[in-house]
């Protein structure tokens, strides 16, 4: 839901004389409900009524609703004059009255957190194909042994592991030190 205030429907050239709630409704696809706070006489005969006011924004259908006009406080304002009302299931996480003298009135910002819930019937399980693979490269190479020697035989090859899974659990990369370990007996 989406609830604006201070919003024309053919109102004046400053928005295009334009109805702003259906447009807003139609570019984002909602539903919209409008309560004028401002009822003027048209601009010129056959013209629709100049209204000013607010609008509510839905992914949902609106199925009712209502406007309660407040009375107007005089040249500065001074008090919060609106409220957030919530639904079961949405609750506010902060809320502040904007110090500001940029309108008639404060505006009133709040964060909201809803709460969904879905269930569904279904079947969990199934059959996980093995979609590892391990790939040697070449041989490792060792140089030639001296007997009664103590020496280290440094050698390297490559092993590529290979995911075919086309899932985020088991893709990615993967990095893995093998050690070849050579033991020998007497010659």
């Amino acid at each position: 839901m989406i609830g604006l205030q201070a919003v024309d429907k053919f109102w004046s050239a400053r928005s295009g004389n334009l109805d702003e709630p259906a447009e807003l409704a139609r570019r984002l696809d909602m539903h919209v409900g409008f309560a004028p706070n401002l009822d003027s006489a048209p601009a010129s005969e056959g013209q629709p009524r100049r209204q000013y006011g607010v609008a509510i924004l839905s992914k949902l259908p609106i199925l009712e609703s209502r406007n309660t006009l407040l009375p107007k406080p005089g040249n500065t304002p001074d008090r919060r004059i609106d409220f957030i009302a919530l639904s079961p299931g949405v609750d506010v996480r902060s809320a502040q009255v904007v110090d500001t003298l940029a309108s008639d009135l404060r505006p009133y910002t709040g964060k909201l957190a809803i709460t969904t819930s879905t269930s569904a019937a279904a079947t969990v399980g199934g059959d996980v194909p093995a979609t590892l693979a391990l790939d040697l490269g070449p041989a490792a190479a060792f140089p030639t042994f001296v007997p009664g020697v103590d020496r280290t035989y440094d050698v390297s090859t490559t092993a590529t592991v290979t995911s075919t899974a086309d899932d985020a659990l088991r893709t990615g990369t993967y990095a893995q030190t093998l050690t070849f370990t050579l033991s020998t007996t007497t010659p």
